[in-house]
């Protein structure tokens, strides 16, 4: 989620201070201006029934048509007029909610574009690079659980990496070792073949920029653009969020000593994204989104669903209609992982859908800026807390989401937003929150 909160005071002022973030912020108002439908005084609803067909049937009845089915949760999104709305409120038999916004982090947009990254991503796309990157990593992983070659090679990666955290130089991703897979014990289990191999991970986020050294090679069974009302393919990730959280989740990039860079390396992956290019997302796009999955959950085997957002509760967790899309999916038999917001340290700051029972709510760890030291490790002042309103404990466990290195396109806005996060080489950007270390633990699960 978001940089750090220093980082984002900072970039606030200067944008309030700038001309040149005058785009920025009219990027920002663009999602609310449309959702308050300020042209006839229509805006968007959701309208749930006891069935699909009849949550179109009321719609209907009030003139209006339904724009778009959410089935998994037996509604429709429409667009109403005040008049309209307030018949269908009338109505005994039907539920009308908002659509409400949900965020991965904060006001930003999107949209740079970066030669060198656009070469890496359409490299990252092409048939022969996935089938040669598939081929090739379990070849390359296996150094870093060979002994002799492992006491070879690193104490180069050491010191390289020394140099990098020293002084804000960096080198290739398959130079840095990240950190967070030590931390856990994952780079134990991929030396003894547990990599994720045969597990689907869906990421509902901003979308995904292809990086070549992240060796996704074939691994990416499905991507679907559900933003706007479509059905599109996600061609990139414009915000860069998304990109990050997949990276830590699912990397197949490695260090010269073989080490992965993320936590299942060889987990396959389904990429919907439902945000815009300032991390900006709706109620209906989300549940949209999530309905999707559940509709392929069989034909891509999809165990783990990673959900690394949150708006704040403003119902009991079962009256929230973006709840109850998750809950359906955990119906179905996905575990749902889900970040616990940062609006930490203060109780019951839990968000949606982090706050529903039945999913794993990851509450985030800093390494306190020491990443090799894990004595001063401790629960990050930002990350959420419980219990939710309901009274449930949350979050059931923390992961890291301090000053994660992973994956992320220079031209993303992300980037653009805090360029001293990004690596000299382009290819990796530390953040920190709740989204990380919720990834973190959907690699695990």
């Amino acid at each position: 989620m978001p940089v750090g909160q220093d980082a984002r005071k900072t970039t606030m002022n200067t944008m309030l201070r700038t001309p040149r973030f005058l785009p920025a912020l009219f990027a920002a108002l663009a999602w609310s201006v449309s959702a308050a439908g300020q042209t006839d005084g229509e805006a968007t609803y959701i309208v749930q029934a006891a069935s699909l067909d009849s949550a179109r049937t009321h719609v209907r009845r009030v003139g209006a048509e339904p724009e778009r089915d959410l089935e998994i949760i037996h509604a429709v999104a429409v667009r109403l007029t005040p008049a309209q709305l307030t018949r269908l409120r009338g109505a005994s038999d039907v539920r009308v909610f908002d659509d409400r916004e949900v965020r991965t982090t904060g006001t930003l947009l999107g949209g740079l574009q970066d030669l060198v990254n656009d070469v890496n991503s359409t490299l990252a796309e092409s048939s022969l690079v996935q089938t040669v990157q598939t081929v090739a990593s379990p070849l390359v992983s296996t150094v870093a659980c060979n002994s002799l070659l492992n006491t070879v090679t690193s104490p180069l990666v050491g010191a390289l990496q020394a140099v990098q955290d020293d002084t804000d130089l960096a080198s290739l991703p398959l130079i840095y070792e990240t950190n967070y897979p030590a931390m856990i014990g994952a780079d134990e289990l991929h030396c003894r073949g547990l990599t994720g191999r045969g597990v689907t991970i869906a990421v509902l986020d901003t979308g995904l920029w292809r990086d070549t050294f992240q060796f996704y090679g074939t691994r990416i069974l499905a991507a679907v653009d559900v933003t706007y009302g479509g059905r599109a393919p996600v061609n990139g990730d414009p915000y860069g969020h998304g990109t990050h959280v997949t990276s830590i989740a699912a990397s197949g990039a490695q260090a010269l000593n073989g080490a992965y860079q993320g936590i299942a390396p060889q987990a396959n992956l389904v990429v919907v994204r439902a945000f815009d290019g300032t991390g900006a997302g709706s109620y209906v796009d989300v549940i949209a989104g999530l309905n999707w999955i559940v509709q392929n959950r069989t034909r891509h085997k999809i165990r783990v669903l990673n959900l690394s957002f949150g708006a704040a509760p403003q119902s009991f967790y079962w009256d929230d209609p973006l709840n109850q899309a998750v809950m359906a999916a955990w119906r179905s038999g996905i575990v749902v992982v889900a970040s616990a917001g940062n609006d930490g340290p203060d109780p019951m700051t839990v968000n949606v859908p982090g706050n529903v029972p039945y999913v794993i709510t990851v509450g985030a760890l800093t390494d306190s800026n020491t990443p090799y030291d894990y004595a001063d490790d401790k629960l990050a002042s930002f990350s959420s807390t419980g219990p939710t309103y309901e009274g449930f404990v949350k979050p059931e466990l923390v992961s890291p989401g301090g000053h994660i290195k992973a994956s992320m396109s220079s031209s993303s806005y992300l980037a653009y937003l805090d360029p001293s996060s990004v690596q000299a080489t382009q290819q990796l950007f530390t953040m920190s929150g709740t989204s990380q270390a919720a990834a973190v633990t959907s690699g695990v699960v």
